[in-house]
């Protein structure tokens, strides 16, 4: 078996072409092995982070989400008392107005009563001067004039009779 097989060398010659050439892939597989479990790392650390934000946002988002639901409670109450206050707000306008009403209806009274006041002050004033001498001859007959009838009535007549008697001045038919 000698020689030995020539065979056997061109393997060796041929493998120790191929080393360097396997070590560079070797190595450049290794150097991409290197940066894929650098940007792996990278992308962990990100993914953390992002995890991290997004919890943070979740909880703001609830937070957020707990003062709208207060503020629409706040506002259905206020819309509420909004409501509330116009309904008082319209009966206290309407009793103002039945207010405005009675005090003209009052007035109108007062300055009626006051009319009637001064008519009877100077039917008691002709009555004085008129009626002192004379008493009637029945009792429901007029004192200040004799055509009245004694039912105790008098006539639109006798009524503008004592009414202008009462007035200054008059000396009498």
């Amino acid at each position: 078996m000698w020689p030995p097989n020539i065979g056997w060398a061109t393997n060796c010659i041929s493998l120790s072409a191929f080393f360097p050439r396997a070590e560079k892939e070797r190595n450049s597989v290794q150097q991409e092995l290197d940066e894929n479990q650098l940007l792996l790392q990278q992308d962990q650390a990100d993914r953390a982070n992002l995890e991290k934000n997004g919890k943070m946002l979740q909880a703001q988002v609830h937070d957020l989400q707990s003062r709208l639901d207060d503020l629409q409670r706040a506002l259905a109450e206020a819309d509420g008392a909004k409501r509330k206050l116009l309904v008082e707000n319209c009966d206290l306008q309407h009793h103002a107005e039945e207010a405005d009403r009675e005090a003209a209806r009052i007035s109108k009274d007062r300055t009626s009563l006051g009319t009637q006041l001064d008519d009877a002050k100077r039917l008691a004033d002709a009555e004085s001067r008129v009626g002192g001498a004379r008493l009637p001859d029945k009792p429901n007959q007029c004192p200040w004039r004799p055509s009245c009838s004694g039912d105790g009535g008098c006539s639109k007549v006798d009524f503008f009779f004592l009414f202008f008697a009462a007035a200054p001045g008059y000396e009498g038919p």
